[in-house]
């Protein structure tokens, strides 16, 4: 029913007018009068669907009714818009134009050529179109602000201003109005005329601030700054704890270069509760870009807890503290602010992987185990999640879930090299655990096809097959290729001694774990040990008994370490 009436009132509006002149008594009137009929039937069908969101079937009834009734004006307007709409510029404005020229006083009509004459950019055609219907309708107020809007935009400001004028005269008192008259003369430089406007404003509604502002912004912009601190303080009257005023004076205070009075008003604006946080945010992260000036930074810590006490519940005003913490490798705080964010954006992905990487900077193997599991609940499709979860489960121990994680995210790693060598990694170390050696010797192989010169993998990959006594000639090349690339490091030259030791080249093994000794291998229990094993292997026993007390003084030893002390000799 709603259709349908609509389809009523707007056949009265937009009726074919062909059809007043129709009569049946003319030669051939049969059949125009049947012409007119299939074409009022198109018109209304056409509206119809037009009204139910249907274009395509909208265009093509009305492309049939101006087939029966080539005059049919309401045709030809409903088809310029539908025409715009698909983007046929020169169909939409021929279309809008024959419509106004069947019907030249339909101000439906002149108002659709001036629209899209000013959207297809022919300007002077739509000013000379207003000028049609303002022509028509001098005291209706609806066009001029529009025709002020295409004069402005070919240049013409003093038409511009002419039209407006005529429309506070129809109208009486009008923002709108004001604000674009004041918009044309800071253009043109008219700066008394423009702060003229604005007043206006001001004296119809003295308590909106807003007004104030713009006038102090545009006396600030001239360098007139002093006038603008007037008003800025205009508004604190009114206002006292407004941050927009408070952030300016904070900015004319740098630029006078007195960055106490500055940072005194940044203070107060962020203590704004009406001063948008992203606002604040900005600001913060100026202070972040710059971490090497110690002065800047205790401004920025200062700025954050003003941020966190205004804004409590915000999950951003967490994290930025976070970032800043974070970035000053404050970790452990740094994680609470991460972890405070999380209360309140609880589904943000950054702020997890925050925490999750700190848990696992800090070492802290229980968080990163159960933090990581969560956010691996929350973000199924993050593959970082299902390595530290992996990561966790790993360094507690519990290898076959390690072994369920890695193997359910490895796969949704995309265009990572560097995470995808991590899962291999740890999967070929998971793998190891559960004493799958061929699972884990495959993961490792193609970690090394990504990243070759890993020293860390070559050297733990070499240490396992050593200790399997399997592919020793592999093992030592990748040891020694380790060494190659991390010098003077003592685990890495005690896998290499030890690989010596398995092929038997017992002198050559004593000279690397005396250099793996030197650099800082004393404190290790296993390489003392292996120290000691050498030794033996060499005929000095006794150093050999030696090494293998100090062995038991430290950690990492093996078990048979006591069966060797007291029988001065070697076990495996």
């Amino acid at each position: 029913m709603r259709i349908l009436l609509f389809a009523f009132v707007a056949l009265q509006l937009f009726a074919c007018k062909g059809q007043k002149n129709a009569t049946s008594r003319n030669k051939g009137g049969d059949k125009d009068t049947l012409a007119r009929i299939a074409a009022q039937a198109m018109l209304i069908d056409g509206m119809t669907k037009k009204s139910s969101g249907d274009a395509a079937g909208a265009l093509r009834d009305f492309e049939a009714c101006i087939h029966y009734l080539p005059t049919c004006d309401a045709a030809y307007y409903h088809l310029s818009g539908l025409y715009m709409m698909q983007g046929r510029a020169e169909m939409a404005i021929a279309s809008a134009d024959r419509a106004a020229e069947l019907d030249p006083k339909n101000e439906w009509y002149l108002l659709q050529v001036a629209n899209i004459s000013q959207k297809n950019g022919d300007l002077k055609k739509s000013i000379s179109t207003y000028e049609k219907l303002i022509k028509l309708n001098p005291e209706k107020p609806d066009y001029y602000l529009p025709y002020s809007d295409v004069l402005l935009q070919s240049g013409q400001a003093d038409k511009a201003i002419l039209a407006l004028e005529k429309l506070e005269k129809l109208r009486g008192y009008d923002e709108a109005v004001i604000f674009q008259k004041f918009q044309i003369y800071s253009s043109a430089k008219k700066y008394d005329k423009a702060i003229a406007e604005i007043e206006k404003m001001i004296v119809a509604n003295p308590s909106e601030v807003r007004n104030y502002g713009i006038i102090a912004e545009l006396y600030m912009e001239i360098g007139q700054t002093q006038k603008a601190l007037d008003y800025y303080h205009k508004i604190l009257g009114i206002d006292p704890d407004n941050g927009l005023v408070h952030l300016a004076l904070a900015d004319y205070q740098w630029q006078n270069n007195n960055p106490e009075g500055a940072f005194l008003e940044l203070k107060k604006a962020f203590e704004s509760i009406d001063l948008e946080i992203d606002t604040k945010m900005k600001i913060l992260l100026d202070y972040y870009d710059r971490p090497n000036d110690k002065e800047l930074t205790a401004q920025a810590y200062e700025l954050l807890e003003i941020v966190i006490k205004v804004h409590p519940t915000e999950g951003k005003a967490w994290s930025i503290y976070g970032d800043f913490l974070n970035r000053d490798k404050k970790h452990t705080e740094a994680r609470e602010k991460f972890r405070k964010a999380i209360e309140f954006e609880r589904n943000y992905f950054a702020i997890w992987n925050q925490v999750v990487n700190l848990d696992a900077v800090l070492n802290d193997t229980e968080s990163l185990f159960t933090d990581s599991k969560e956010a691996e609940a929350l973000f199924p499709q993050q593959p970082g999640f299902y390595f530290y979860h992996a990561l966790g489960a790993y360094r507690k121990g519990k290898y076959n879930e390690a072994l369920d994680a890695l193997l359910a995210g490895k796969d949704l790693v995309v265009d990572n090299a560097a995470l995808q060598f991590e899962f291999l990694q740890l999967l070929g170390d998971t793998y190891h655990k559960l004493g799958n050696h061929t699972e884990s010797d495959n993961a490792y192989e193609q970690a090394l096809g990504i990243d070759p010169n890993n020293a860390y993998l070559l050297n733990n990959y070499a240490y396992y097959l050593c200790e399997r006594r399997v592919k020793l000639e592999k093992a030592a090349a990748m040891s020694k290729k380790s060494n190659e690339l991390e010098p003077n490091q003592s685990n890495f030259q005690d896998t290499y001694a030890w690989i010596l030791f398995r092929q038997s080249k017992f002198a050559d093994a004593e000279v690397w774990i005396k250099k793996a000794l030197s650099s800082g291998g004393q404190e290790s229990g296993t390489i003392l040990e292996h120290y000691g094993d050498i030794l033996f292997h060499t005929g000095k026993t006794e150093e050999a008994i030696i090494q293998w007390k100090k062995a038991k003084e430290k950690t990492g030893a093996g078990n048979n370490l006591d069966r060797k002390i007291r029988d001065k000799k070697y076990y495996e």
